[in-house]
């Protein structure tokens, strides 16, 4: 399946958020990023398929989030990989995921409720 180059544009403003990558900083907002995540988020054509980590980078969130994300239907893994093996994710899903605002909010919410409930607090 081809990727819509309006998907991949959108996709690729995610580096933009917060004003984008700082240059002496290394942080996105209050986010440490290294200089590993730079170099993958700066690739002109990502990998076909991304492992849970490179995933996290590109949604803009953590990878201990994958898997709320993945138990609540908002990401899809690839094969069948067990409960203790890293994910390996579609390029296309995630830039059709880049490209919804409705998906980035639901993804969202879902971090959010996450890390509440992980801190003990109820809505």
């Amino acid at each position: 399946m081809a990727i819509d180059n309006k998907a991949a544009a959108n996709a690729r403003k995610v580096l933009d958020l917060h004003g984008g990558i700082q240059s002496r900083g290394e942080s996105i907002g209050a986010t440490p990023i290294s200089v590993r995540q730079i170099q993958f988020l700066s690739l002109k054509t990502l990998p076909a398929v991304l492992y849970d980590f490179e995933a996290a980078w590109f949604l803009g969130c953590h990878v201990d989030d994958i898997p709320s994300l993945v138990n609540a239907g908002l990401l899809r893994a690839l094969g069948s990989a067990g409960e203790d093996e890293s994910k390996r994710f579609s390029r296309e899903m995630l830039y059709r995921i880049a490209a919804s605002e409705e998906l980035l909010s639901a993804i969202t919410d879902t971090i959010y409720n996450r890390r509440q409930a992980a801190k003990g607090v109820q809505d």
